[in-house]
């Protein structure tokens, strides 16, 4: 008999009768009875109910699917764990190049970008600036032009109105200059007329010269001394002066009048003052006559053209000042 079918005896009479069954071997068991106990419990799960058995199977099927449950969150966060462990690792020299060049890419796609949106913005102010000045340029020509206009069309011409303004006084001058150009020329192809109102004209600006010092020197004293003529001021007293020796219609003084602001703007830009060396100072206001007497040359009539010629020799301009003689 093997310790199996002992066991199930066990389980079925009990201790002691088996041991009286089993006779002289049962001697030799008693000393064996630490292994027939574990036998015994065996015996009693085997001969366990259906019931039990059921609640065993099911208690064993749970155990069984706890353990593939832990075993998939372990697998999940093993995976987990790798895949951090490569977020984390440092890149590869190949993929910090890359990285690298990327950026630099952009850095110089913004660079270039903003250099073009500065020299926009620098144009903008600039177009702007222009625009502003265009129109400060249009608005005082024309209120020059307009005040000249009045006082030559003016009923009243005594003597406290006939040189209202210092401009006025330089438009006078102008009209001197034009006697003057006028009077250099062959008069043989003149009527009769003609030069008879040439030297009526002559004769009346010979009458009206020392109203006109008079009223140049009032105009003087009244500055402060030895100040330099403000840049604007010298545009306007030019354009008096031309105005009164070329007969210029609107259009043509706002157009002179412009050509002689942007040559003062460009004087003043290149650092043209009073303080400029002599010789430096004579070669800067060459150039500018020679360019002012081109740009208004391609304004005027053929007419204005001979008398500009004239007068334009009469001019004295250094720079912060400007002086005309005449003669006729």
């Amino acid at each position: 008999m093997n310790y199996t079918n002992i066991a199930i005896d066990v389980a079925s009479k009990g201790v002691e009768p088996c041991l009286r069954d089993l006779g002289c071997g049962g001697y030799y068991l008693m000393h064996e009875w630490g292994t027939a106990a574990a036998a015994v419990t065996t015996a009693k799960t085997l001969a366990m109910t259906t019931p039990q058995k059921i609640l065993v199977a099911a208690t064993v099927a749970s155990a069984i699917g706890v353990s593939i449950y832990q075993a998939r969150q372990a697998s999940l966060l093993r995976a987990q764990v790798n895949t951090l462990q490569q977020e984390l690792a440092p890149p590869s020299e190949p993929a910090k190049q890359t990285a690298f060049a990327l950026l630099q890419k952009k850095v110089e796609g913004l660079e270039t970008q903003n250099v073009e949106l500065s020299q926009a913005l620098s144009q903008a102010n600039a177009d702007k600036a222009r625009l502003q000045a265009e129109r400060e340029q249009a608005r005082r020509s024309t209120a020059l032009y307009k005040e000249l206009a009045e006082q030559a069309n003016s009923q009243n011409m005594d003597a406290t109105n006939e040189y209202p303004t210092q401009r006025h006084v330089w438009a006078a001058f102008g009209r001197l200059g034009r006697l003057g150009a006028l009077s250099k020329e062959d008069d043989s192809n003149l009527s009769p007329e003609e030069k008879s109102a040439l030297e009526a004209a002559r004769t009346k600006a010979l009458e009206d010269l020392p109203n006109l010092v008079k009223a140049a020197k009032q105009y003087d004293s009244a500055k402060p001394s030895a100040t330099d003529v403000h840049p604007e001021d010298l545009v306007d007293q030019i354009s008096c002066v031309l105005y009164g020796a070329l007969n210029l219609d609107e259009q043509q003084f706002s157009q002179v009048y412009g050509v002689m602001q942007n040559l003062a703007q460009e004087a003043k830009q290149n650092g043209l003052s009073k303080d400029t060396a002599a010789p430096e100072a004579t070669v800067a206001i060459k150039q500018i006559m020679q360019q002012f007497k081109a740009e208004t040359q391609a304004l005027l009539t053929p007419e204005q053209i001979k008398i500009f010629a004239e007068v334009v020799t009469h001019f004295q301009a250094e720079p912060g000042k400007f002086g005309y003689n005449f003669n006729f």
